[in-house]
Order: C-alpha cells, then structure tokens, then sequence
C-alpha cells in the first residue's frame, strides 16, 4: 500500500511568512483514507460531528464526537468515516521544533508520554468550543500572518494542556489516581459526597472523571460512590443497632426507598432482611 508524505505542515498564501509560521489549521468534512505519515509536525485532530475511525500505526480507533487524537513525526496513520457517514473535524498542525520546545517547557518527561502512551482521548466541549473560537478569530482577523500564528498556538496550547492532565497520572512521585481516590474515600465527609464533589476534590471535569473512573475501578463516579457507602451502610446494618432511615441518613440517601433499592440491586436483599439474616448466622454460631 502507497504511504504518503506530508513534507509541509500548511499550505502558505504569502511564501514569505514560511518561517515565522509554525502552527496552522483544517477544517474537514470529509475522510482520509490514504495511509501518510508528516514529516516534519504533528497533528492534533478534534471530531466535532459524526464517528472517524482512525487507523494509526496497523490499529483500529473509533473516535466519536468529542474525540481527540494525534499523530506525530513518527505515526502513519489514515482516517475512514464510519458506515459512511457525514464527519466534520478540525486538524491543528504544529512544527516539531517549535512544538518540542513548548512541551519539554511544560514537562521533560511529557514527550516521552505523548510519544509512548495513547493516541486517542475524549475531550470536554468546552474545550472544543474555545479552541473553534480562536480558529475563527484567526480566520477573520488575520489570515497567514503573526497574528494567525499566535491564535492557532493558543489552540494547540489548550489541546496539550488537556493532554498534560490526562498523562499527569503517571508522573513520578506523585500518587496514582486509584490511591488518590482510595485516600479519600475513608474521610468521613465521603459518605455525603456527590459527583460534583468528587470532581471538586480531584480537580477534574465530569468527562475527565468518568473516563477515569472507567479506566481504573470499570465503573462510574457515581456507581463508585454508591458502591462504597452502600458497603459502610452493610457494615452499619451487622455493627449497630441504628434503623434503616437513620443509616440511609448517614451515608447521604436522603429517600429511603431508593436506599433499599440500590441495597437489594447490590446484595440481593433489602436492609431489614440482611440484618435478620447475620442476627440468624450469629445464634447459629452461639448455639
């Protein structure tokens, strides 16, 4: 199979600017099905509608909308809607040398990450919603100028920044996610916590948490959290002599009836009856 090559990161109006631009844009709607490699910059692809499947170094990706890859000096990759149908996503292209410095400024240890680690995230709209902004003031006010550059570097400045806190996880001395959560999930304030709480207390955004969450506990912020008081609740059950209400209270159930609901989903019988049942196992053993 042909694999092309990209010698060029954008194509320039004015030639002349060619060494003062070092970041630029695309904005597609249509796929790129021919394997090719860049010579010289690496390229950041947001989806904005419809399903890409992107086809990096002899592997399969399906990216949705709100996804997230890129391929850099190293990669070969193509990209093939799916079943067909209409996508729309934008590339930001950025020189090595000038992306290098950026990251090594950021982290020494994050070019090794990007290269090494993986290709494909979802991204929060927010994010996408300001890097189309400065794509279109870029677009209106400057054209293939220094303006032009400084807008689109912004952009790229989002996308690895994002980047960063996806990979920060990793970072030497620093706890991993699961300790993190694991540490505060014995405070006693856990046992009040929402989903927005977590993600106050971790610094993340909804997105970031549950595909967090995902990754290492294959549940949801929300699962995990009822999970772990539904277990102190059990404990509370066998260990006091405190009434259902007054537990479901406690570990932040503010209607009993879905207390009992999310218990027996969990363990396969109510509160009353899972107190009856050990009270029984505990005669048994004193008899």
């Amino acid at each position: 199979m042909e694999i092309l090559n990209f010698d060029a990161a954008i194509p320039l109006e004015n030639l002349d600017e060619i060494d003062s631009i070092f970041f630029g844009y695309h904005i597609n709607t249509f796929d790129y099905p021919r394997l090719h490699t860049h010579k010289d910059f690496w390229e950041f692809t947001i989806v904005t509608e419809g399903t890409v499947e992107n086809r990096l170094n002899g592997k399969n990706y399906i990216c949705p909308r709100n996804s997230l890859f890129f391929a850099t000096t190293k990669d070969c990759h193509c990209l093939v809607r799916k079943d067909n149908k209409k996508v729309r996503y934008i590339n930001l292209t950025a020189k090595e040398n000038a992306l290098l410095k950026i990251i090594d400024a950021i982290s020494p240890t994050f070019k090794e990450k990007l290269i090494n680690g993986s290709h494909c995230f979802s991204i929060p709209e927010n994010i996408i919603i300001n890097v189309e902004s400065l794509i279109h003031r870029a677009n209106i006010s400057f054209g293939y100028k220094k303006g032009y550059n400084d807008l689109i570097c912004s952009a790229v400045l989002l996308v690895l920044q994002y980047l960063f806190s996806e990979n920060i996880d990793a970072d030497e001395g620093k706890p991993t996610f699961e300790t993190t959560v694991y540490g505060l999930s014995l405070k006693e304030s856990f046992l009040s916590f929402s989903v927005s709480d977590l993600c106050r207390e971790l610094n993340y955004s909804r997105v970031q948490l549950n595909r967090l969450f995902k990754k290492y506990f294959d549940m949801t912020p929300h699962e995990y959290l009822i999970d772990r008081k539904l277990g102190y609740a059990k404990n509370l059950l066998v260990g006091t002599t405190m009434s259902s209400s007054e537990i479901a209270s406690i570990i932040g159930f503010s209607n009993l009836s879905q207390f009992n609901i999310d218990f027996k989903k969990k363990f396969g019988i109510t509160p009353g009856a899972y107190r009856k049942q050990d009270k029984k196992v505990q005669l048994i053993k004193t008899a």
